[in-house]
């Protein structure tokens, strides 16, 4: 059986012990379980789909902005990379979550569809649970 840990202690690639200060952590910690830790997920779809935190940022910036154009230059996305990650989503969910209006002179447009507004606010409650059972974040 393992002794307890009474404070962590981290090695660098050169084997040399560390304080955790390459890490950019301020002080061992005694107790692992206690570290704060702020909460990223995946949502595994039955069809196969993945939805995770990019997917949902870019849902919600084609919310903000009214565009798929406008919401990848907010993410520093490209274009067509955005598109494709509105065409993965509409695969995965089985409907569109996002409405297109084609561009050209009298402009063109995107909002979310009840799908997509569903989709985020699941996204968000379950992330919301898992920070909640994980504990506070870091500050």
């Amino acid at each position: 059986m393992a002794e307890p840990v009474d404070a962590v202690a981290l090695t660098s690639i050169h084997g040399e012990a560390d304080n955790g200060a390459q890490a950019g952590f301020n002080a061992p910690v005694s107790d692992p379980s206690t570290l704060p830790i702020r909460v990223s997920i995946r949502l595994d779809l039955a069809s196969g789909g993945k939805v995770g935190p990019g997917k949902i940022a870019l849902l919600e910036a084609i919310a903000e902005t009214g565009s798929i154009a406008a919401a990848s230059r907010a993410l520093g996305m490209s274009y067509p990379r955005a598109w494709g990650l509105v065409e993965a989503l509409d695969a995965a969910i089985g409907a569109p979550v996002v409405t297109r209006a084609p561009g050209g002179q009298k402009g063109g447009g995107a909002a979310l569809t009840a799908i997509g507004r569903a989709l985020i606010a699941r996204y968000r409650e379950v992330e919301a649970a898992a920070q909640r059972e994980a504990g506070p974040p870091p500050g």
